[in-house]
């Protein structure tokens, strides 16, 4: 596999982390929340930074997708399936916060 496409998943996989480390912290938000607490200026905060990760994730997933299209067919569809399993756990992290842009 090329350099590049290397760069490209390993990028896409660093940024699937954030979200679900983002998400994480959305749950346990939600789990704590109280209309009076000073909490709730970092709940603001933490779906802006969520949302600006999962643009940054399909941001990089265009690039991929991309550089796929410069692989040899065998590699292709190989590089395909795993950039389908990433967009999939991005999707389900997205839709389980409710924060979902895509």
């Amino acid at each position: 596999m090329k350099e590049e496409i290397k760069q490209a998943f390993s990028g896409l996989e660093e940024s699937l982390r954030r979200i679900e480390t983002l998400s994480a912290w959305r749950e346990l938000e939600r789990a704590e929340f109280r209309v009076d607490s000073p909490l709730r200026l970092n709940h603001d905060s933490t779906i802006q930074e969520f949302r600006l990760e999962e643009g940054r994730f399909w941001i990089r997933v265009a690039e991929a997708q991309r550089s796929i299209d410069s692989l040899p067919r065998n590699a292709r569809m190989s590089a395909r399936r795993r950039l389908a399993r990433l967009i999939a756990q991005c999707r389900n992290l997205s839709e389980s916060t409710g924060e979902r842009i895509r």
